[in-house]
């Protein structure tokens, strides 16, 4: 594979930004997994990567259907995608002249599809890559492209509130240090006077550096709520100097805080000598600050800390949390209606062909039967009754392929006989006994009622797969404004990190039907014991 050429400051710049991340020989963590199974999901791939690229190699945080760890930059797709910073599709690589010799193509995992975006810092350098990879050519639909976006720049926005959250640690972590270093220095006097009131000294100055330091505002006031220490930071985020806030009350100085949830937090902490936590908008400022109390007989110290990033980081991903929900949503609806499409279109062309067919074969052999002699009718009416066979055996598998696409009876008679034909179904496919208590019938809107019949094959499903049950109970009720559907088995459980592994895409899925549908679905499982699905979803307006 062709290299391509390299800008050094650019490069440097984007190798410190990427080290900054200190992501690198890291663990794997949940976050991220979960990222990567979300988009090998949403765009059917096999393989998905988050990739980061440094001078020499690249490194996955996190990998789906490789155990590949790093391989060498010089044949690394990425290291494309994070120079070109767009969206990188290859339908095949084979066809596409700088990847067609990459040894990743011509052998394993023989690389034929490939879509990445760019994994972006706020600073504007490329790190890495999100990316899904298939083994067979093929094209990435319009709407997994935007998923992918999305989903890259969710990862990036995880990777720096990480950072934010380890550059906090940090700093706390030091303060308690140096706190629990004060605490030993005065234990320590008794010993000698003199030598006491030095070692004090060098601890107050070290802690003073320190406080000056830390990114965080540090604030006391005496029990008057004058300030008596304002670090740098502090005076910063306050628009004011040290000098010009030390002995002066808080409330006089900052007249419009009275009565805002602060001032009531700080009064609070006061009284009960509690430790407080507090997070508020100030308009005035424009800004997010973050404040953790901590009071004494003397009076009460504040850190302060601006989160007004990690605030618009929240917010990019839950905007980002919303757009996944509504594409999963809107994928999910897509694929019933071209389900109810190719239903019809089986019953109704394929159906009436076969019909035709055997109406055809039957008139053939009739008249076989009555104008031809035996001896030459026999062999031909022998193989048109192979015909007819064959003819039925299409039409009963053309009508299981319509049921298992939608069945007729959820359109027709409503979710609850539904779901005691489903589960005739499974007792009849799979010998488990499977028991119904259901209402005569339940109002629920078409969209809630394909959602929950399509979570109940699911859990099914697993039942018949997993389970090793002998008894399923399922329960249908309405109450409160909701429909209840619970399904209950005797069977071996849940494993422990089920409800938690990324690639256990049925419960996922599950709950993204749930979701979508304005309900929720719960898991209860004890080993040995069985497992309990709750699947809840709002009634149709005006039904109980």
């Amino acid at each position: 594979m062709e290299a391509l050429p390299h800008f050094p400051t650019a490069e440097t710049k984007r190798l410190q930004a990427l080290h900054e991340l200190d992501l690198l020989d890291t663990p794997p963590e949940t976050a991220f997994d979960e990222l990567a199974a979300l988009a090998a999901n949403i765009c059917g791939a096999p393989i998905a990567l988050i990739a980061l690229v440094d001078e020499h190699r690249q490194w996955f945080k996190s990998t789906v259907g490789t155990d590949l760890r790093e391989s060498s930059r010089d044949v690394s797709i990425c290291d494309y995608t994070i120079r070109e910073r767009e969206m990188l599709v290859i339908p095949d690589a084979r066809e596409d002249e700088r990847f067609a010799r990459n040894p990743f193509v011509s052998g394993e995992p023989h690389i034929r599809f490939y879509a990445g975006a760019p994994l972006i810092t706020t600073s504007g350098q490329a790190v890495g890559s999100l990316c899904v990879i298939d083994t067979e050519p093929r094209r990435l639909a319009p709407n997994h492209e935007l998923a992918l976006r999305l989903l890259s720049q969710h990862v990036m926005a995880q990777m720096e509130a990480r950072l934010c959250n380890l550059r906090r640690q940090k700093a706390e972590d030091a303060l308690r240090k140096s706190f629990l270093s004060l605490e030993r220095c005065v234990e320590t006097r008794t010993a000698a006077l003199r030598l006491a009131e030095k070692e004090a000294d060098a601890a107050h100055r070290q802690i003073f550096h320190i406080i000056e330091r830390v990114s965080d505002g540090i604030a006391a006031m005496d029990r008057e709520w004058r300030y008596t220490y304002v670090n740098l930071k502090t005076a910063e985020l306050l628009g004011r100097t040290p000098s010009s806030l030390i002995g002066k009350c808080a409330w006089t100085e900052f007249p419009w805080a009275v009565g805002r949830p602060f001032h009531q937090l700080c009064l609070r902490a006061m009284a009960e000598q509690k430790p407080m936590y507090h997070e508020e908008y100030f308009p005035r400022w424009s800004r997010w600050l973050e404040g953790r109390l901590y009071p004494s007989e003397e009076g009460l110290s504040v850190f302060f800390r601006d989160i007004t990033e990690q605030k618009a980081n929240e917010e990019v991903l839950r905007k980002s949390g919303e757009h996944l929900s509504a594409l999963a949503a809107h994928l999910q609806t897509a694929r019933e209606q071209e389900a109810v499409r190719i239903a019809r279109g089986l019953h109704d062309e394929l159906g009436a062909s076969l019909t035709g067919l055997k109406l055809d074969l039957s008139w053939l052999d009739r008249r076989l039967a009555r104008d031809v002699a035996p001896e030459i009718a026999g062999p031909m009416r022998e193989r048109s009754h192979m015909a007819l066979d064959l003819v039925d055996e299409t039409i009963h598998s053309v009508r299981k392929i319509c049921r298992e696409l939608r069945p007729a009876v959820l359109d027709q008679l409503g979710l609850a006989p539904a779901i005691e034909w489903q589960a005739g179904e499974f007792r009849a496919r799979t010998g488990i006994h499977c028991a119904v208590t259901r209402p005569e019938s339940v109002a629920v809107a078409p969209p809630q009622s394909i959602a929950v019949f399509r979570m109940f094959q699911e859990v099914l499903t697993n039942v018949a797969r997993h389970a090793h049950a002998n008894e399923v109970q399922v329960k249908l009720a309405t109450g409160a404004g909701e429909l209840m559907l619970e399904v209950a088995d005797n069977g071996c459980g849940l494993p422990a990190d089920a409800l938690t592994r990324p690639d256990c895409f049925g419960l996922v899925g599950m709950r993204e039907r749930a979701l979508a549908a304005g309900g929720s679905v719960s898991f209860a499982s004890e080993s040995g014991k069985g497992t309990t699905v709750t699947i809840r979803v709002p009634l149709a307006n005006g039904a109980t």
